[in-house]
């Protein structure tokens, strides 16, 4: 079947310190983020680059440890899948993994300077880079996608990217190791698969899109639309020629 899109509603928008949705899709996003993981354990938003799916998830993510809803943010990035080996890169798993994940520090870096209000100087940098790496050290788990299967994910707001370059079996594997009181956000974009193996309606993220979009209302299905670019303007033009 099609993939069901998003019909905009009104919301009790829950606020998440500093930070502010831009669109009226950011803002669905926002709050589904933000529900209690006993209400909308999963949320599952489909964008193009620029639309803030990837900050505000973090952004959330954030919150929820800093209130004590989640013992840890758990990160499982691209080029990592079920069933691949991690590489060769140094370290042990995570710091493969972390290598791998340089979207959520940049995103995590942003997202520290806006709520902790660390102006933008070269001595606020180091601030907000070392409050950053502690938070990181004290409340973020990187793991390869490769070490997830088995596990039960519980208290954890758990992140999942470039799902659209993932097959279906292995996105059905993921989305099982939720836990109790923890909250999944799978994202992707499905203009944008880089695995020559897989299609715009045979990949992960479309698979999910398809078998839970509108099943259930403890899943949250977000479509972040071109219009809702934020990174950068001149994005939205770039959009259109990609």
């Amino acid at each position: 079947g099609a993939v069901i899109p998003l019909k905009y509603q009104t919301f009790s928008y829950n606020k998440c310190a500093d930070i502010h949705p831009r669109s009226a899709g950011q803002r669905f996003l926002l709050e589904a983020l933000l529900a209690p993981a006993d209400e909308i354990p999963i949320v599952i938003v489909q964008g193009e680059f620029g639309t803030g799916k990837t900050f505000l998830s973090i952004a959330a993510g954030y919150d929820g440890v800093k209130t004590k809803r989640y013992s840890s943010i758990v990160v499982c990035p691209r080029d990592s899948r079920l069933g691949d080996d991690i590489g060769a890169l140094p370290g042990d798993s995570e710091d493969k993994t972390r290598v791998k994940a340089l979207g959520f520090t940049d995103n995590l870096y942003q997202v520290i300077k806006i709520v902790e209000q660390i102006p933008v100087t070269p001595k606020a940098h180091s601030t907000a880079k070392g409050k950053m790496e502690e938070f990181i050290r004290d409340a973020v788990e990187f793991v390869p996608l490769v070490e997830m299967g088995g596990r039960s994910l519980s208290e954890r707001f758990v992140i999942y990217d470039e799902v659209q370059d993932m097959t279906p079996t292995q996105a059905r594997a993921l989305v099982t190791r939720l836990g109790d009181r923890s909250k999944m956000v799978i994202m992707g974009d499905l203009s944008q698969i880089n695995n020559p193996h897989l299609s715009r309606t045979n990949n992960g993220l479309y698979y999910l899109l398809n078998r839970l979009a509108g099943k259930t209302p403890g899943v949250a299905v977000v479509n972040l639309e071109t219009d809702e670019i934020v990174r950068h303007p001149l994005l939205r033009e770039i959009a259109s020629y990609l």
